[in-house]
């Protein structure tokens, strides 16, 4: 047996015997570089197979199975999903066969890793069958708002093209039909991953999700559940399990390891387009800018319970009567003899449709995102005229509406973006600090500024006896001098960092970076060009100090004064 992932090949010998008594034995796998120890025996076949003591007694056994076997024969068995070229022609690879030009073979074997069993495909369907299952897949769009369900099923379509370098993540409340929104965009690829059959989830492992992530070539991969809940570390793990999936999707690259001889072994990265659910996004700004993030509300997938919600019922009837999992072997089946045309001409398509979709303020992966999705959704269009399912108007009705669609889409994302942008959070993070007192800026002589309470002074009575007066909340952080921000770059950063863990929050760039980002931003008024510094000096609370000189944009950001504390006294009752 040789099992070919895509990316190496792990031999192995099947194995089958009786004992003397005629008692057959079943059926054994054993790994080709263990065949000749024949320490596999007992773990195998029990105790009752006894390989004889002696010295070279093994060396004989393993000779004589060898000799006595007679022509092996030698059969491949393909370890992943999607598109592989066997015999010359392409044929799409799934846990219950191959699809190619010709319909479905069996005769291609895959075995696939147990948590991807139900990538089934059925015989694709022709004439009126197929036309339905098509107007069956089409349906999804009636589920909810075209800026969620189009985002859905033109990634279930390109997909199944192949060269992927972005995933999707659906963000929202519990109880909004996440998991049953991708469900069904899953069972596209096999009709019993249902919303409680998914085949992935965030609690696995990494090494479990991106060893999945390879398998799932050429197909929608769905993980579910993105909750980081519990400890620090817990919270942490999530995010790290990750950054590690959607990064090397989005590079298109896998982590390297050393065989046991220290070589390099392949490495395995992910194949498919994975689509993600959960409450929140993952954190980090490189990181989102890989995702197209959709942000679902309750009411977008129809009513919720106690309510009926007769829409997704007819969705979900389709889905496991087994029509969206028709549909793609139908696109598959329709794609495999022009496979290695398409091929050729992606990249320039991507390239052609995303100067369509740029636009000033988006990140620079956005319009890729979007052209790579209608692309999916341009093909399935294809398909779905040459089998009459739908006509020419229709087919540009759909176009223009997707189109639409995708590019509000991606309009959205540039507000993903900039909430993780690291300048714009530092800011942020650091007025809450400054707000919840963990943190104050004062005035250049060190004393309240005006609007003490915004600046991080709390009004109270004077442990000397003077009367009431503003008191500082935790450290200094900056000063305001005449109107102008300038902050201690050491304490600030600190002060945000420490409050970021508190908030389960973090802040992924150094201090140096920091103040680069902030300068790219437009948030630094000034800095020191004669000394290349991003720091100015000035003379603060009776010193001499290097600080960053925040510009009136960063201030801007600053929370207002809380009309219900302010005394209506802009000067500190001193």
């Amino acid at each position: 047996m040789v099992h070919d992932d895509g990316a190496e090949q792990r031999r192995s010998l099947t194995v089958q015997g009786t004992l003397a008594d005629g008692t057959p034995l079943s059926r054994a796998e054993v790994a080709a570089a263990d065949f000749g120890r024949m320490e596999w025996v007992v773990p195998a076949w029990g105790t009752r197979a006894v390989v004889y003591a002696g010295q070279g007694t093994r060396d004989h056994l393993r000779a004589g199975l060898q000799l006595l076997s007679g022509e092996v024969p030698r059969r491949t068995l393909y370890g992943h999903t999607g598109w592989r070229q066997i015999g010359g022609a392409w044929f799409y690879l799934h846990a219950g066969g191959a699809i190619g030009a010709a319909g479905l073979t069996s005769d291609i074997p895959v075995s696939l890793p147990e948590s991807l069993a139900g990538f089934i495909l059925p015989a694709p369907p022709e004439g009126a069958e197929l036309a339905d299952a098509v107007r069956a897949s089409l349906g999804i769009l009636r589920l909810g708002p075209d800026r969620l369900t189009v985002p859905l099923l033109a990634a279930v379509y390109r997909a199944a093209l192949g060269d992927t370098d972005f995933a999707q993540h659906l963000s929202g409340p519990s109880g909004t039909y996440k998991s049953e929104g991708v469900a069904l965009a899953q069972q596209h690829f096999g009709r019993g991953m249902d919303a409680r059959h998914l085949p992935a989830a965030w609690s696995s492992t990494g090494n479990a999700l991106e060893a999945l992530a390879f398998a799932a070539k050429d197909a929608l991969l769905v993980v579910d559940d993105f909750c980081p809940a519990g400890s620090s570390a817990n919270v942490q793990r999530y995010h790290r399990e990750a950054d590690r999936l959607f990064r090397g999707q989005g590079n298109r690259a896998g982590r390297q390891r050393l065989r046991a001889d220290a070589g390099l072994r392949p490495a395995k990265p992910p194949r498919g387009l994975t689509l993600s659910t959960g409450e929140d996004p993952p954190r980090g700004q490189s990181l989102r800018a890989r995702l197209l993030v959709l942000e679902i509300a309750r009411g977008d997938f129809g009513p919720q319970p106690p309510d009926p919600n007769p829409t997704l019922s007819a969705c979900q009837r389709d889905a496991a009567a087994g029509k969206y999992a028709a549909a793609m072997a139908g696109f598959v089946r329709w794609l495999a003899p022009q496979y290695d045309a398409v091929r050729g001409r992606l990249r320039g398509e991507v390239a052609e449709l995303r100067d369509q979709a740029s636009c000033d303020g988006q990140h620079a992966r956005t319009p890729g995102i979007v052209a790579d999705l209608a692309l999916g959704l341009h093909y399935f269009l294809d398909f779905a005229l040459s089998t009459g399912a739908i006509s020419e108007e229709e087919r540009a009705e759909l176009w223009a509406r997707g189109w639409a669609a995708l590019a509000e889409a991606g309009a959205a994302q540039a507000a993903q973006i900039a909430t993780a942008e690291p300048a714009g959070l530092f800011l942020r993070l650091l007025w809450a600090a400054v707000a919840s007192g963990s943190a104050h800026i004062a005035d250049g002589d060190g004393n309240a500024p005006r609007e003490p309470q915004r600046w991080g002074w709390r009004f109270a009575e004077s442990s000397g006896g003077t009367g009431p007066r503003y008191w500082p909340q935790g450290k200094c952080v900056g000063w305001l001098d005449e109107g102008e921000l300038y902050l201690e770059p050491d304490a600030s950063f600190a002060v945000v960092q420490s409050f970021a863990r508190e908030q389960n929050e973090s802040l992924p760039v150094t201090e140096y970076t920091l103040r680069r980002r902030l300068k790219e931003k437009g948030l630094l008024a000034s800095t020191d060009a004669n000394r290349d510094k991003l720091t100015v000096r000035k003379t603060l609370q009776g010193r001499r100090r290097d600080v960053l000189h925040i510009a009136q944009d960063g201030i801007a950001t600053a929370p207002p004064t809380d009309p219900e504390e302010a005394d209506g006294d802009d000067e500190p009752p001193f």
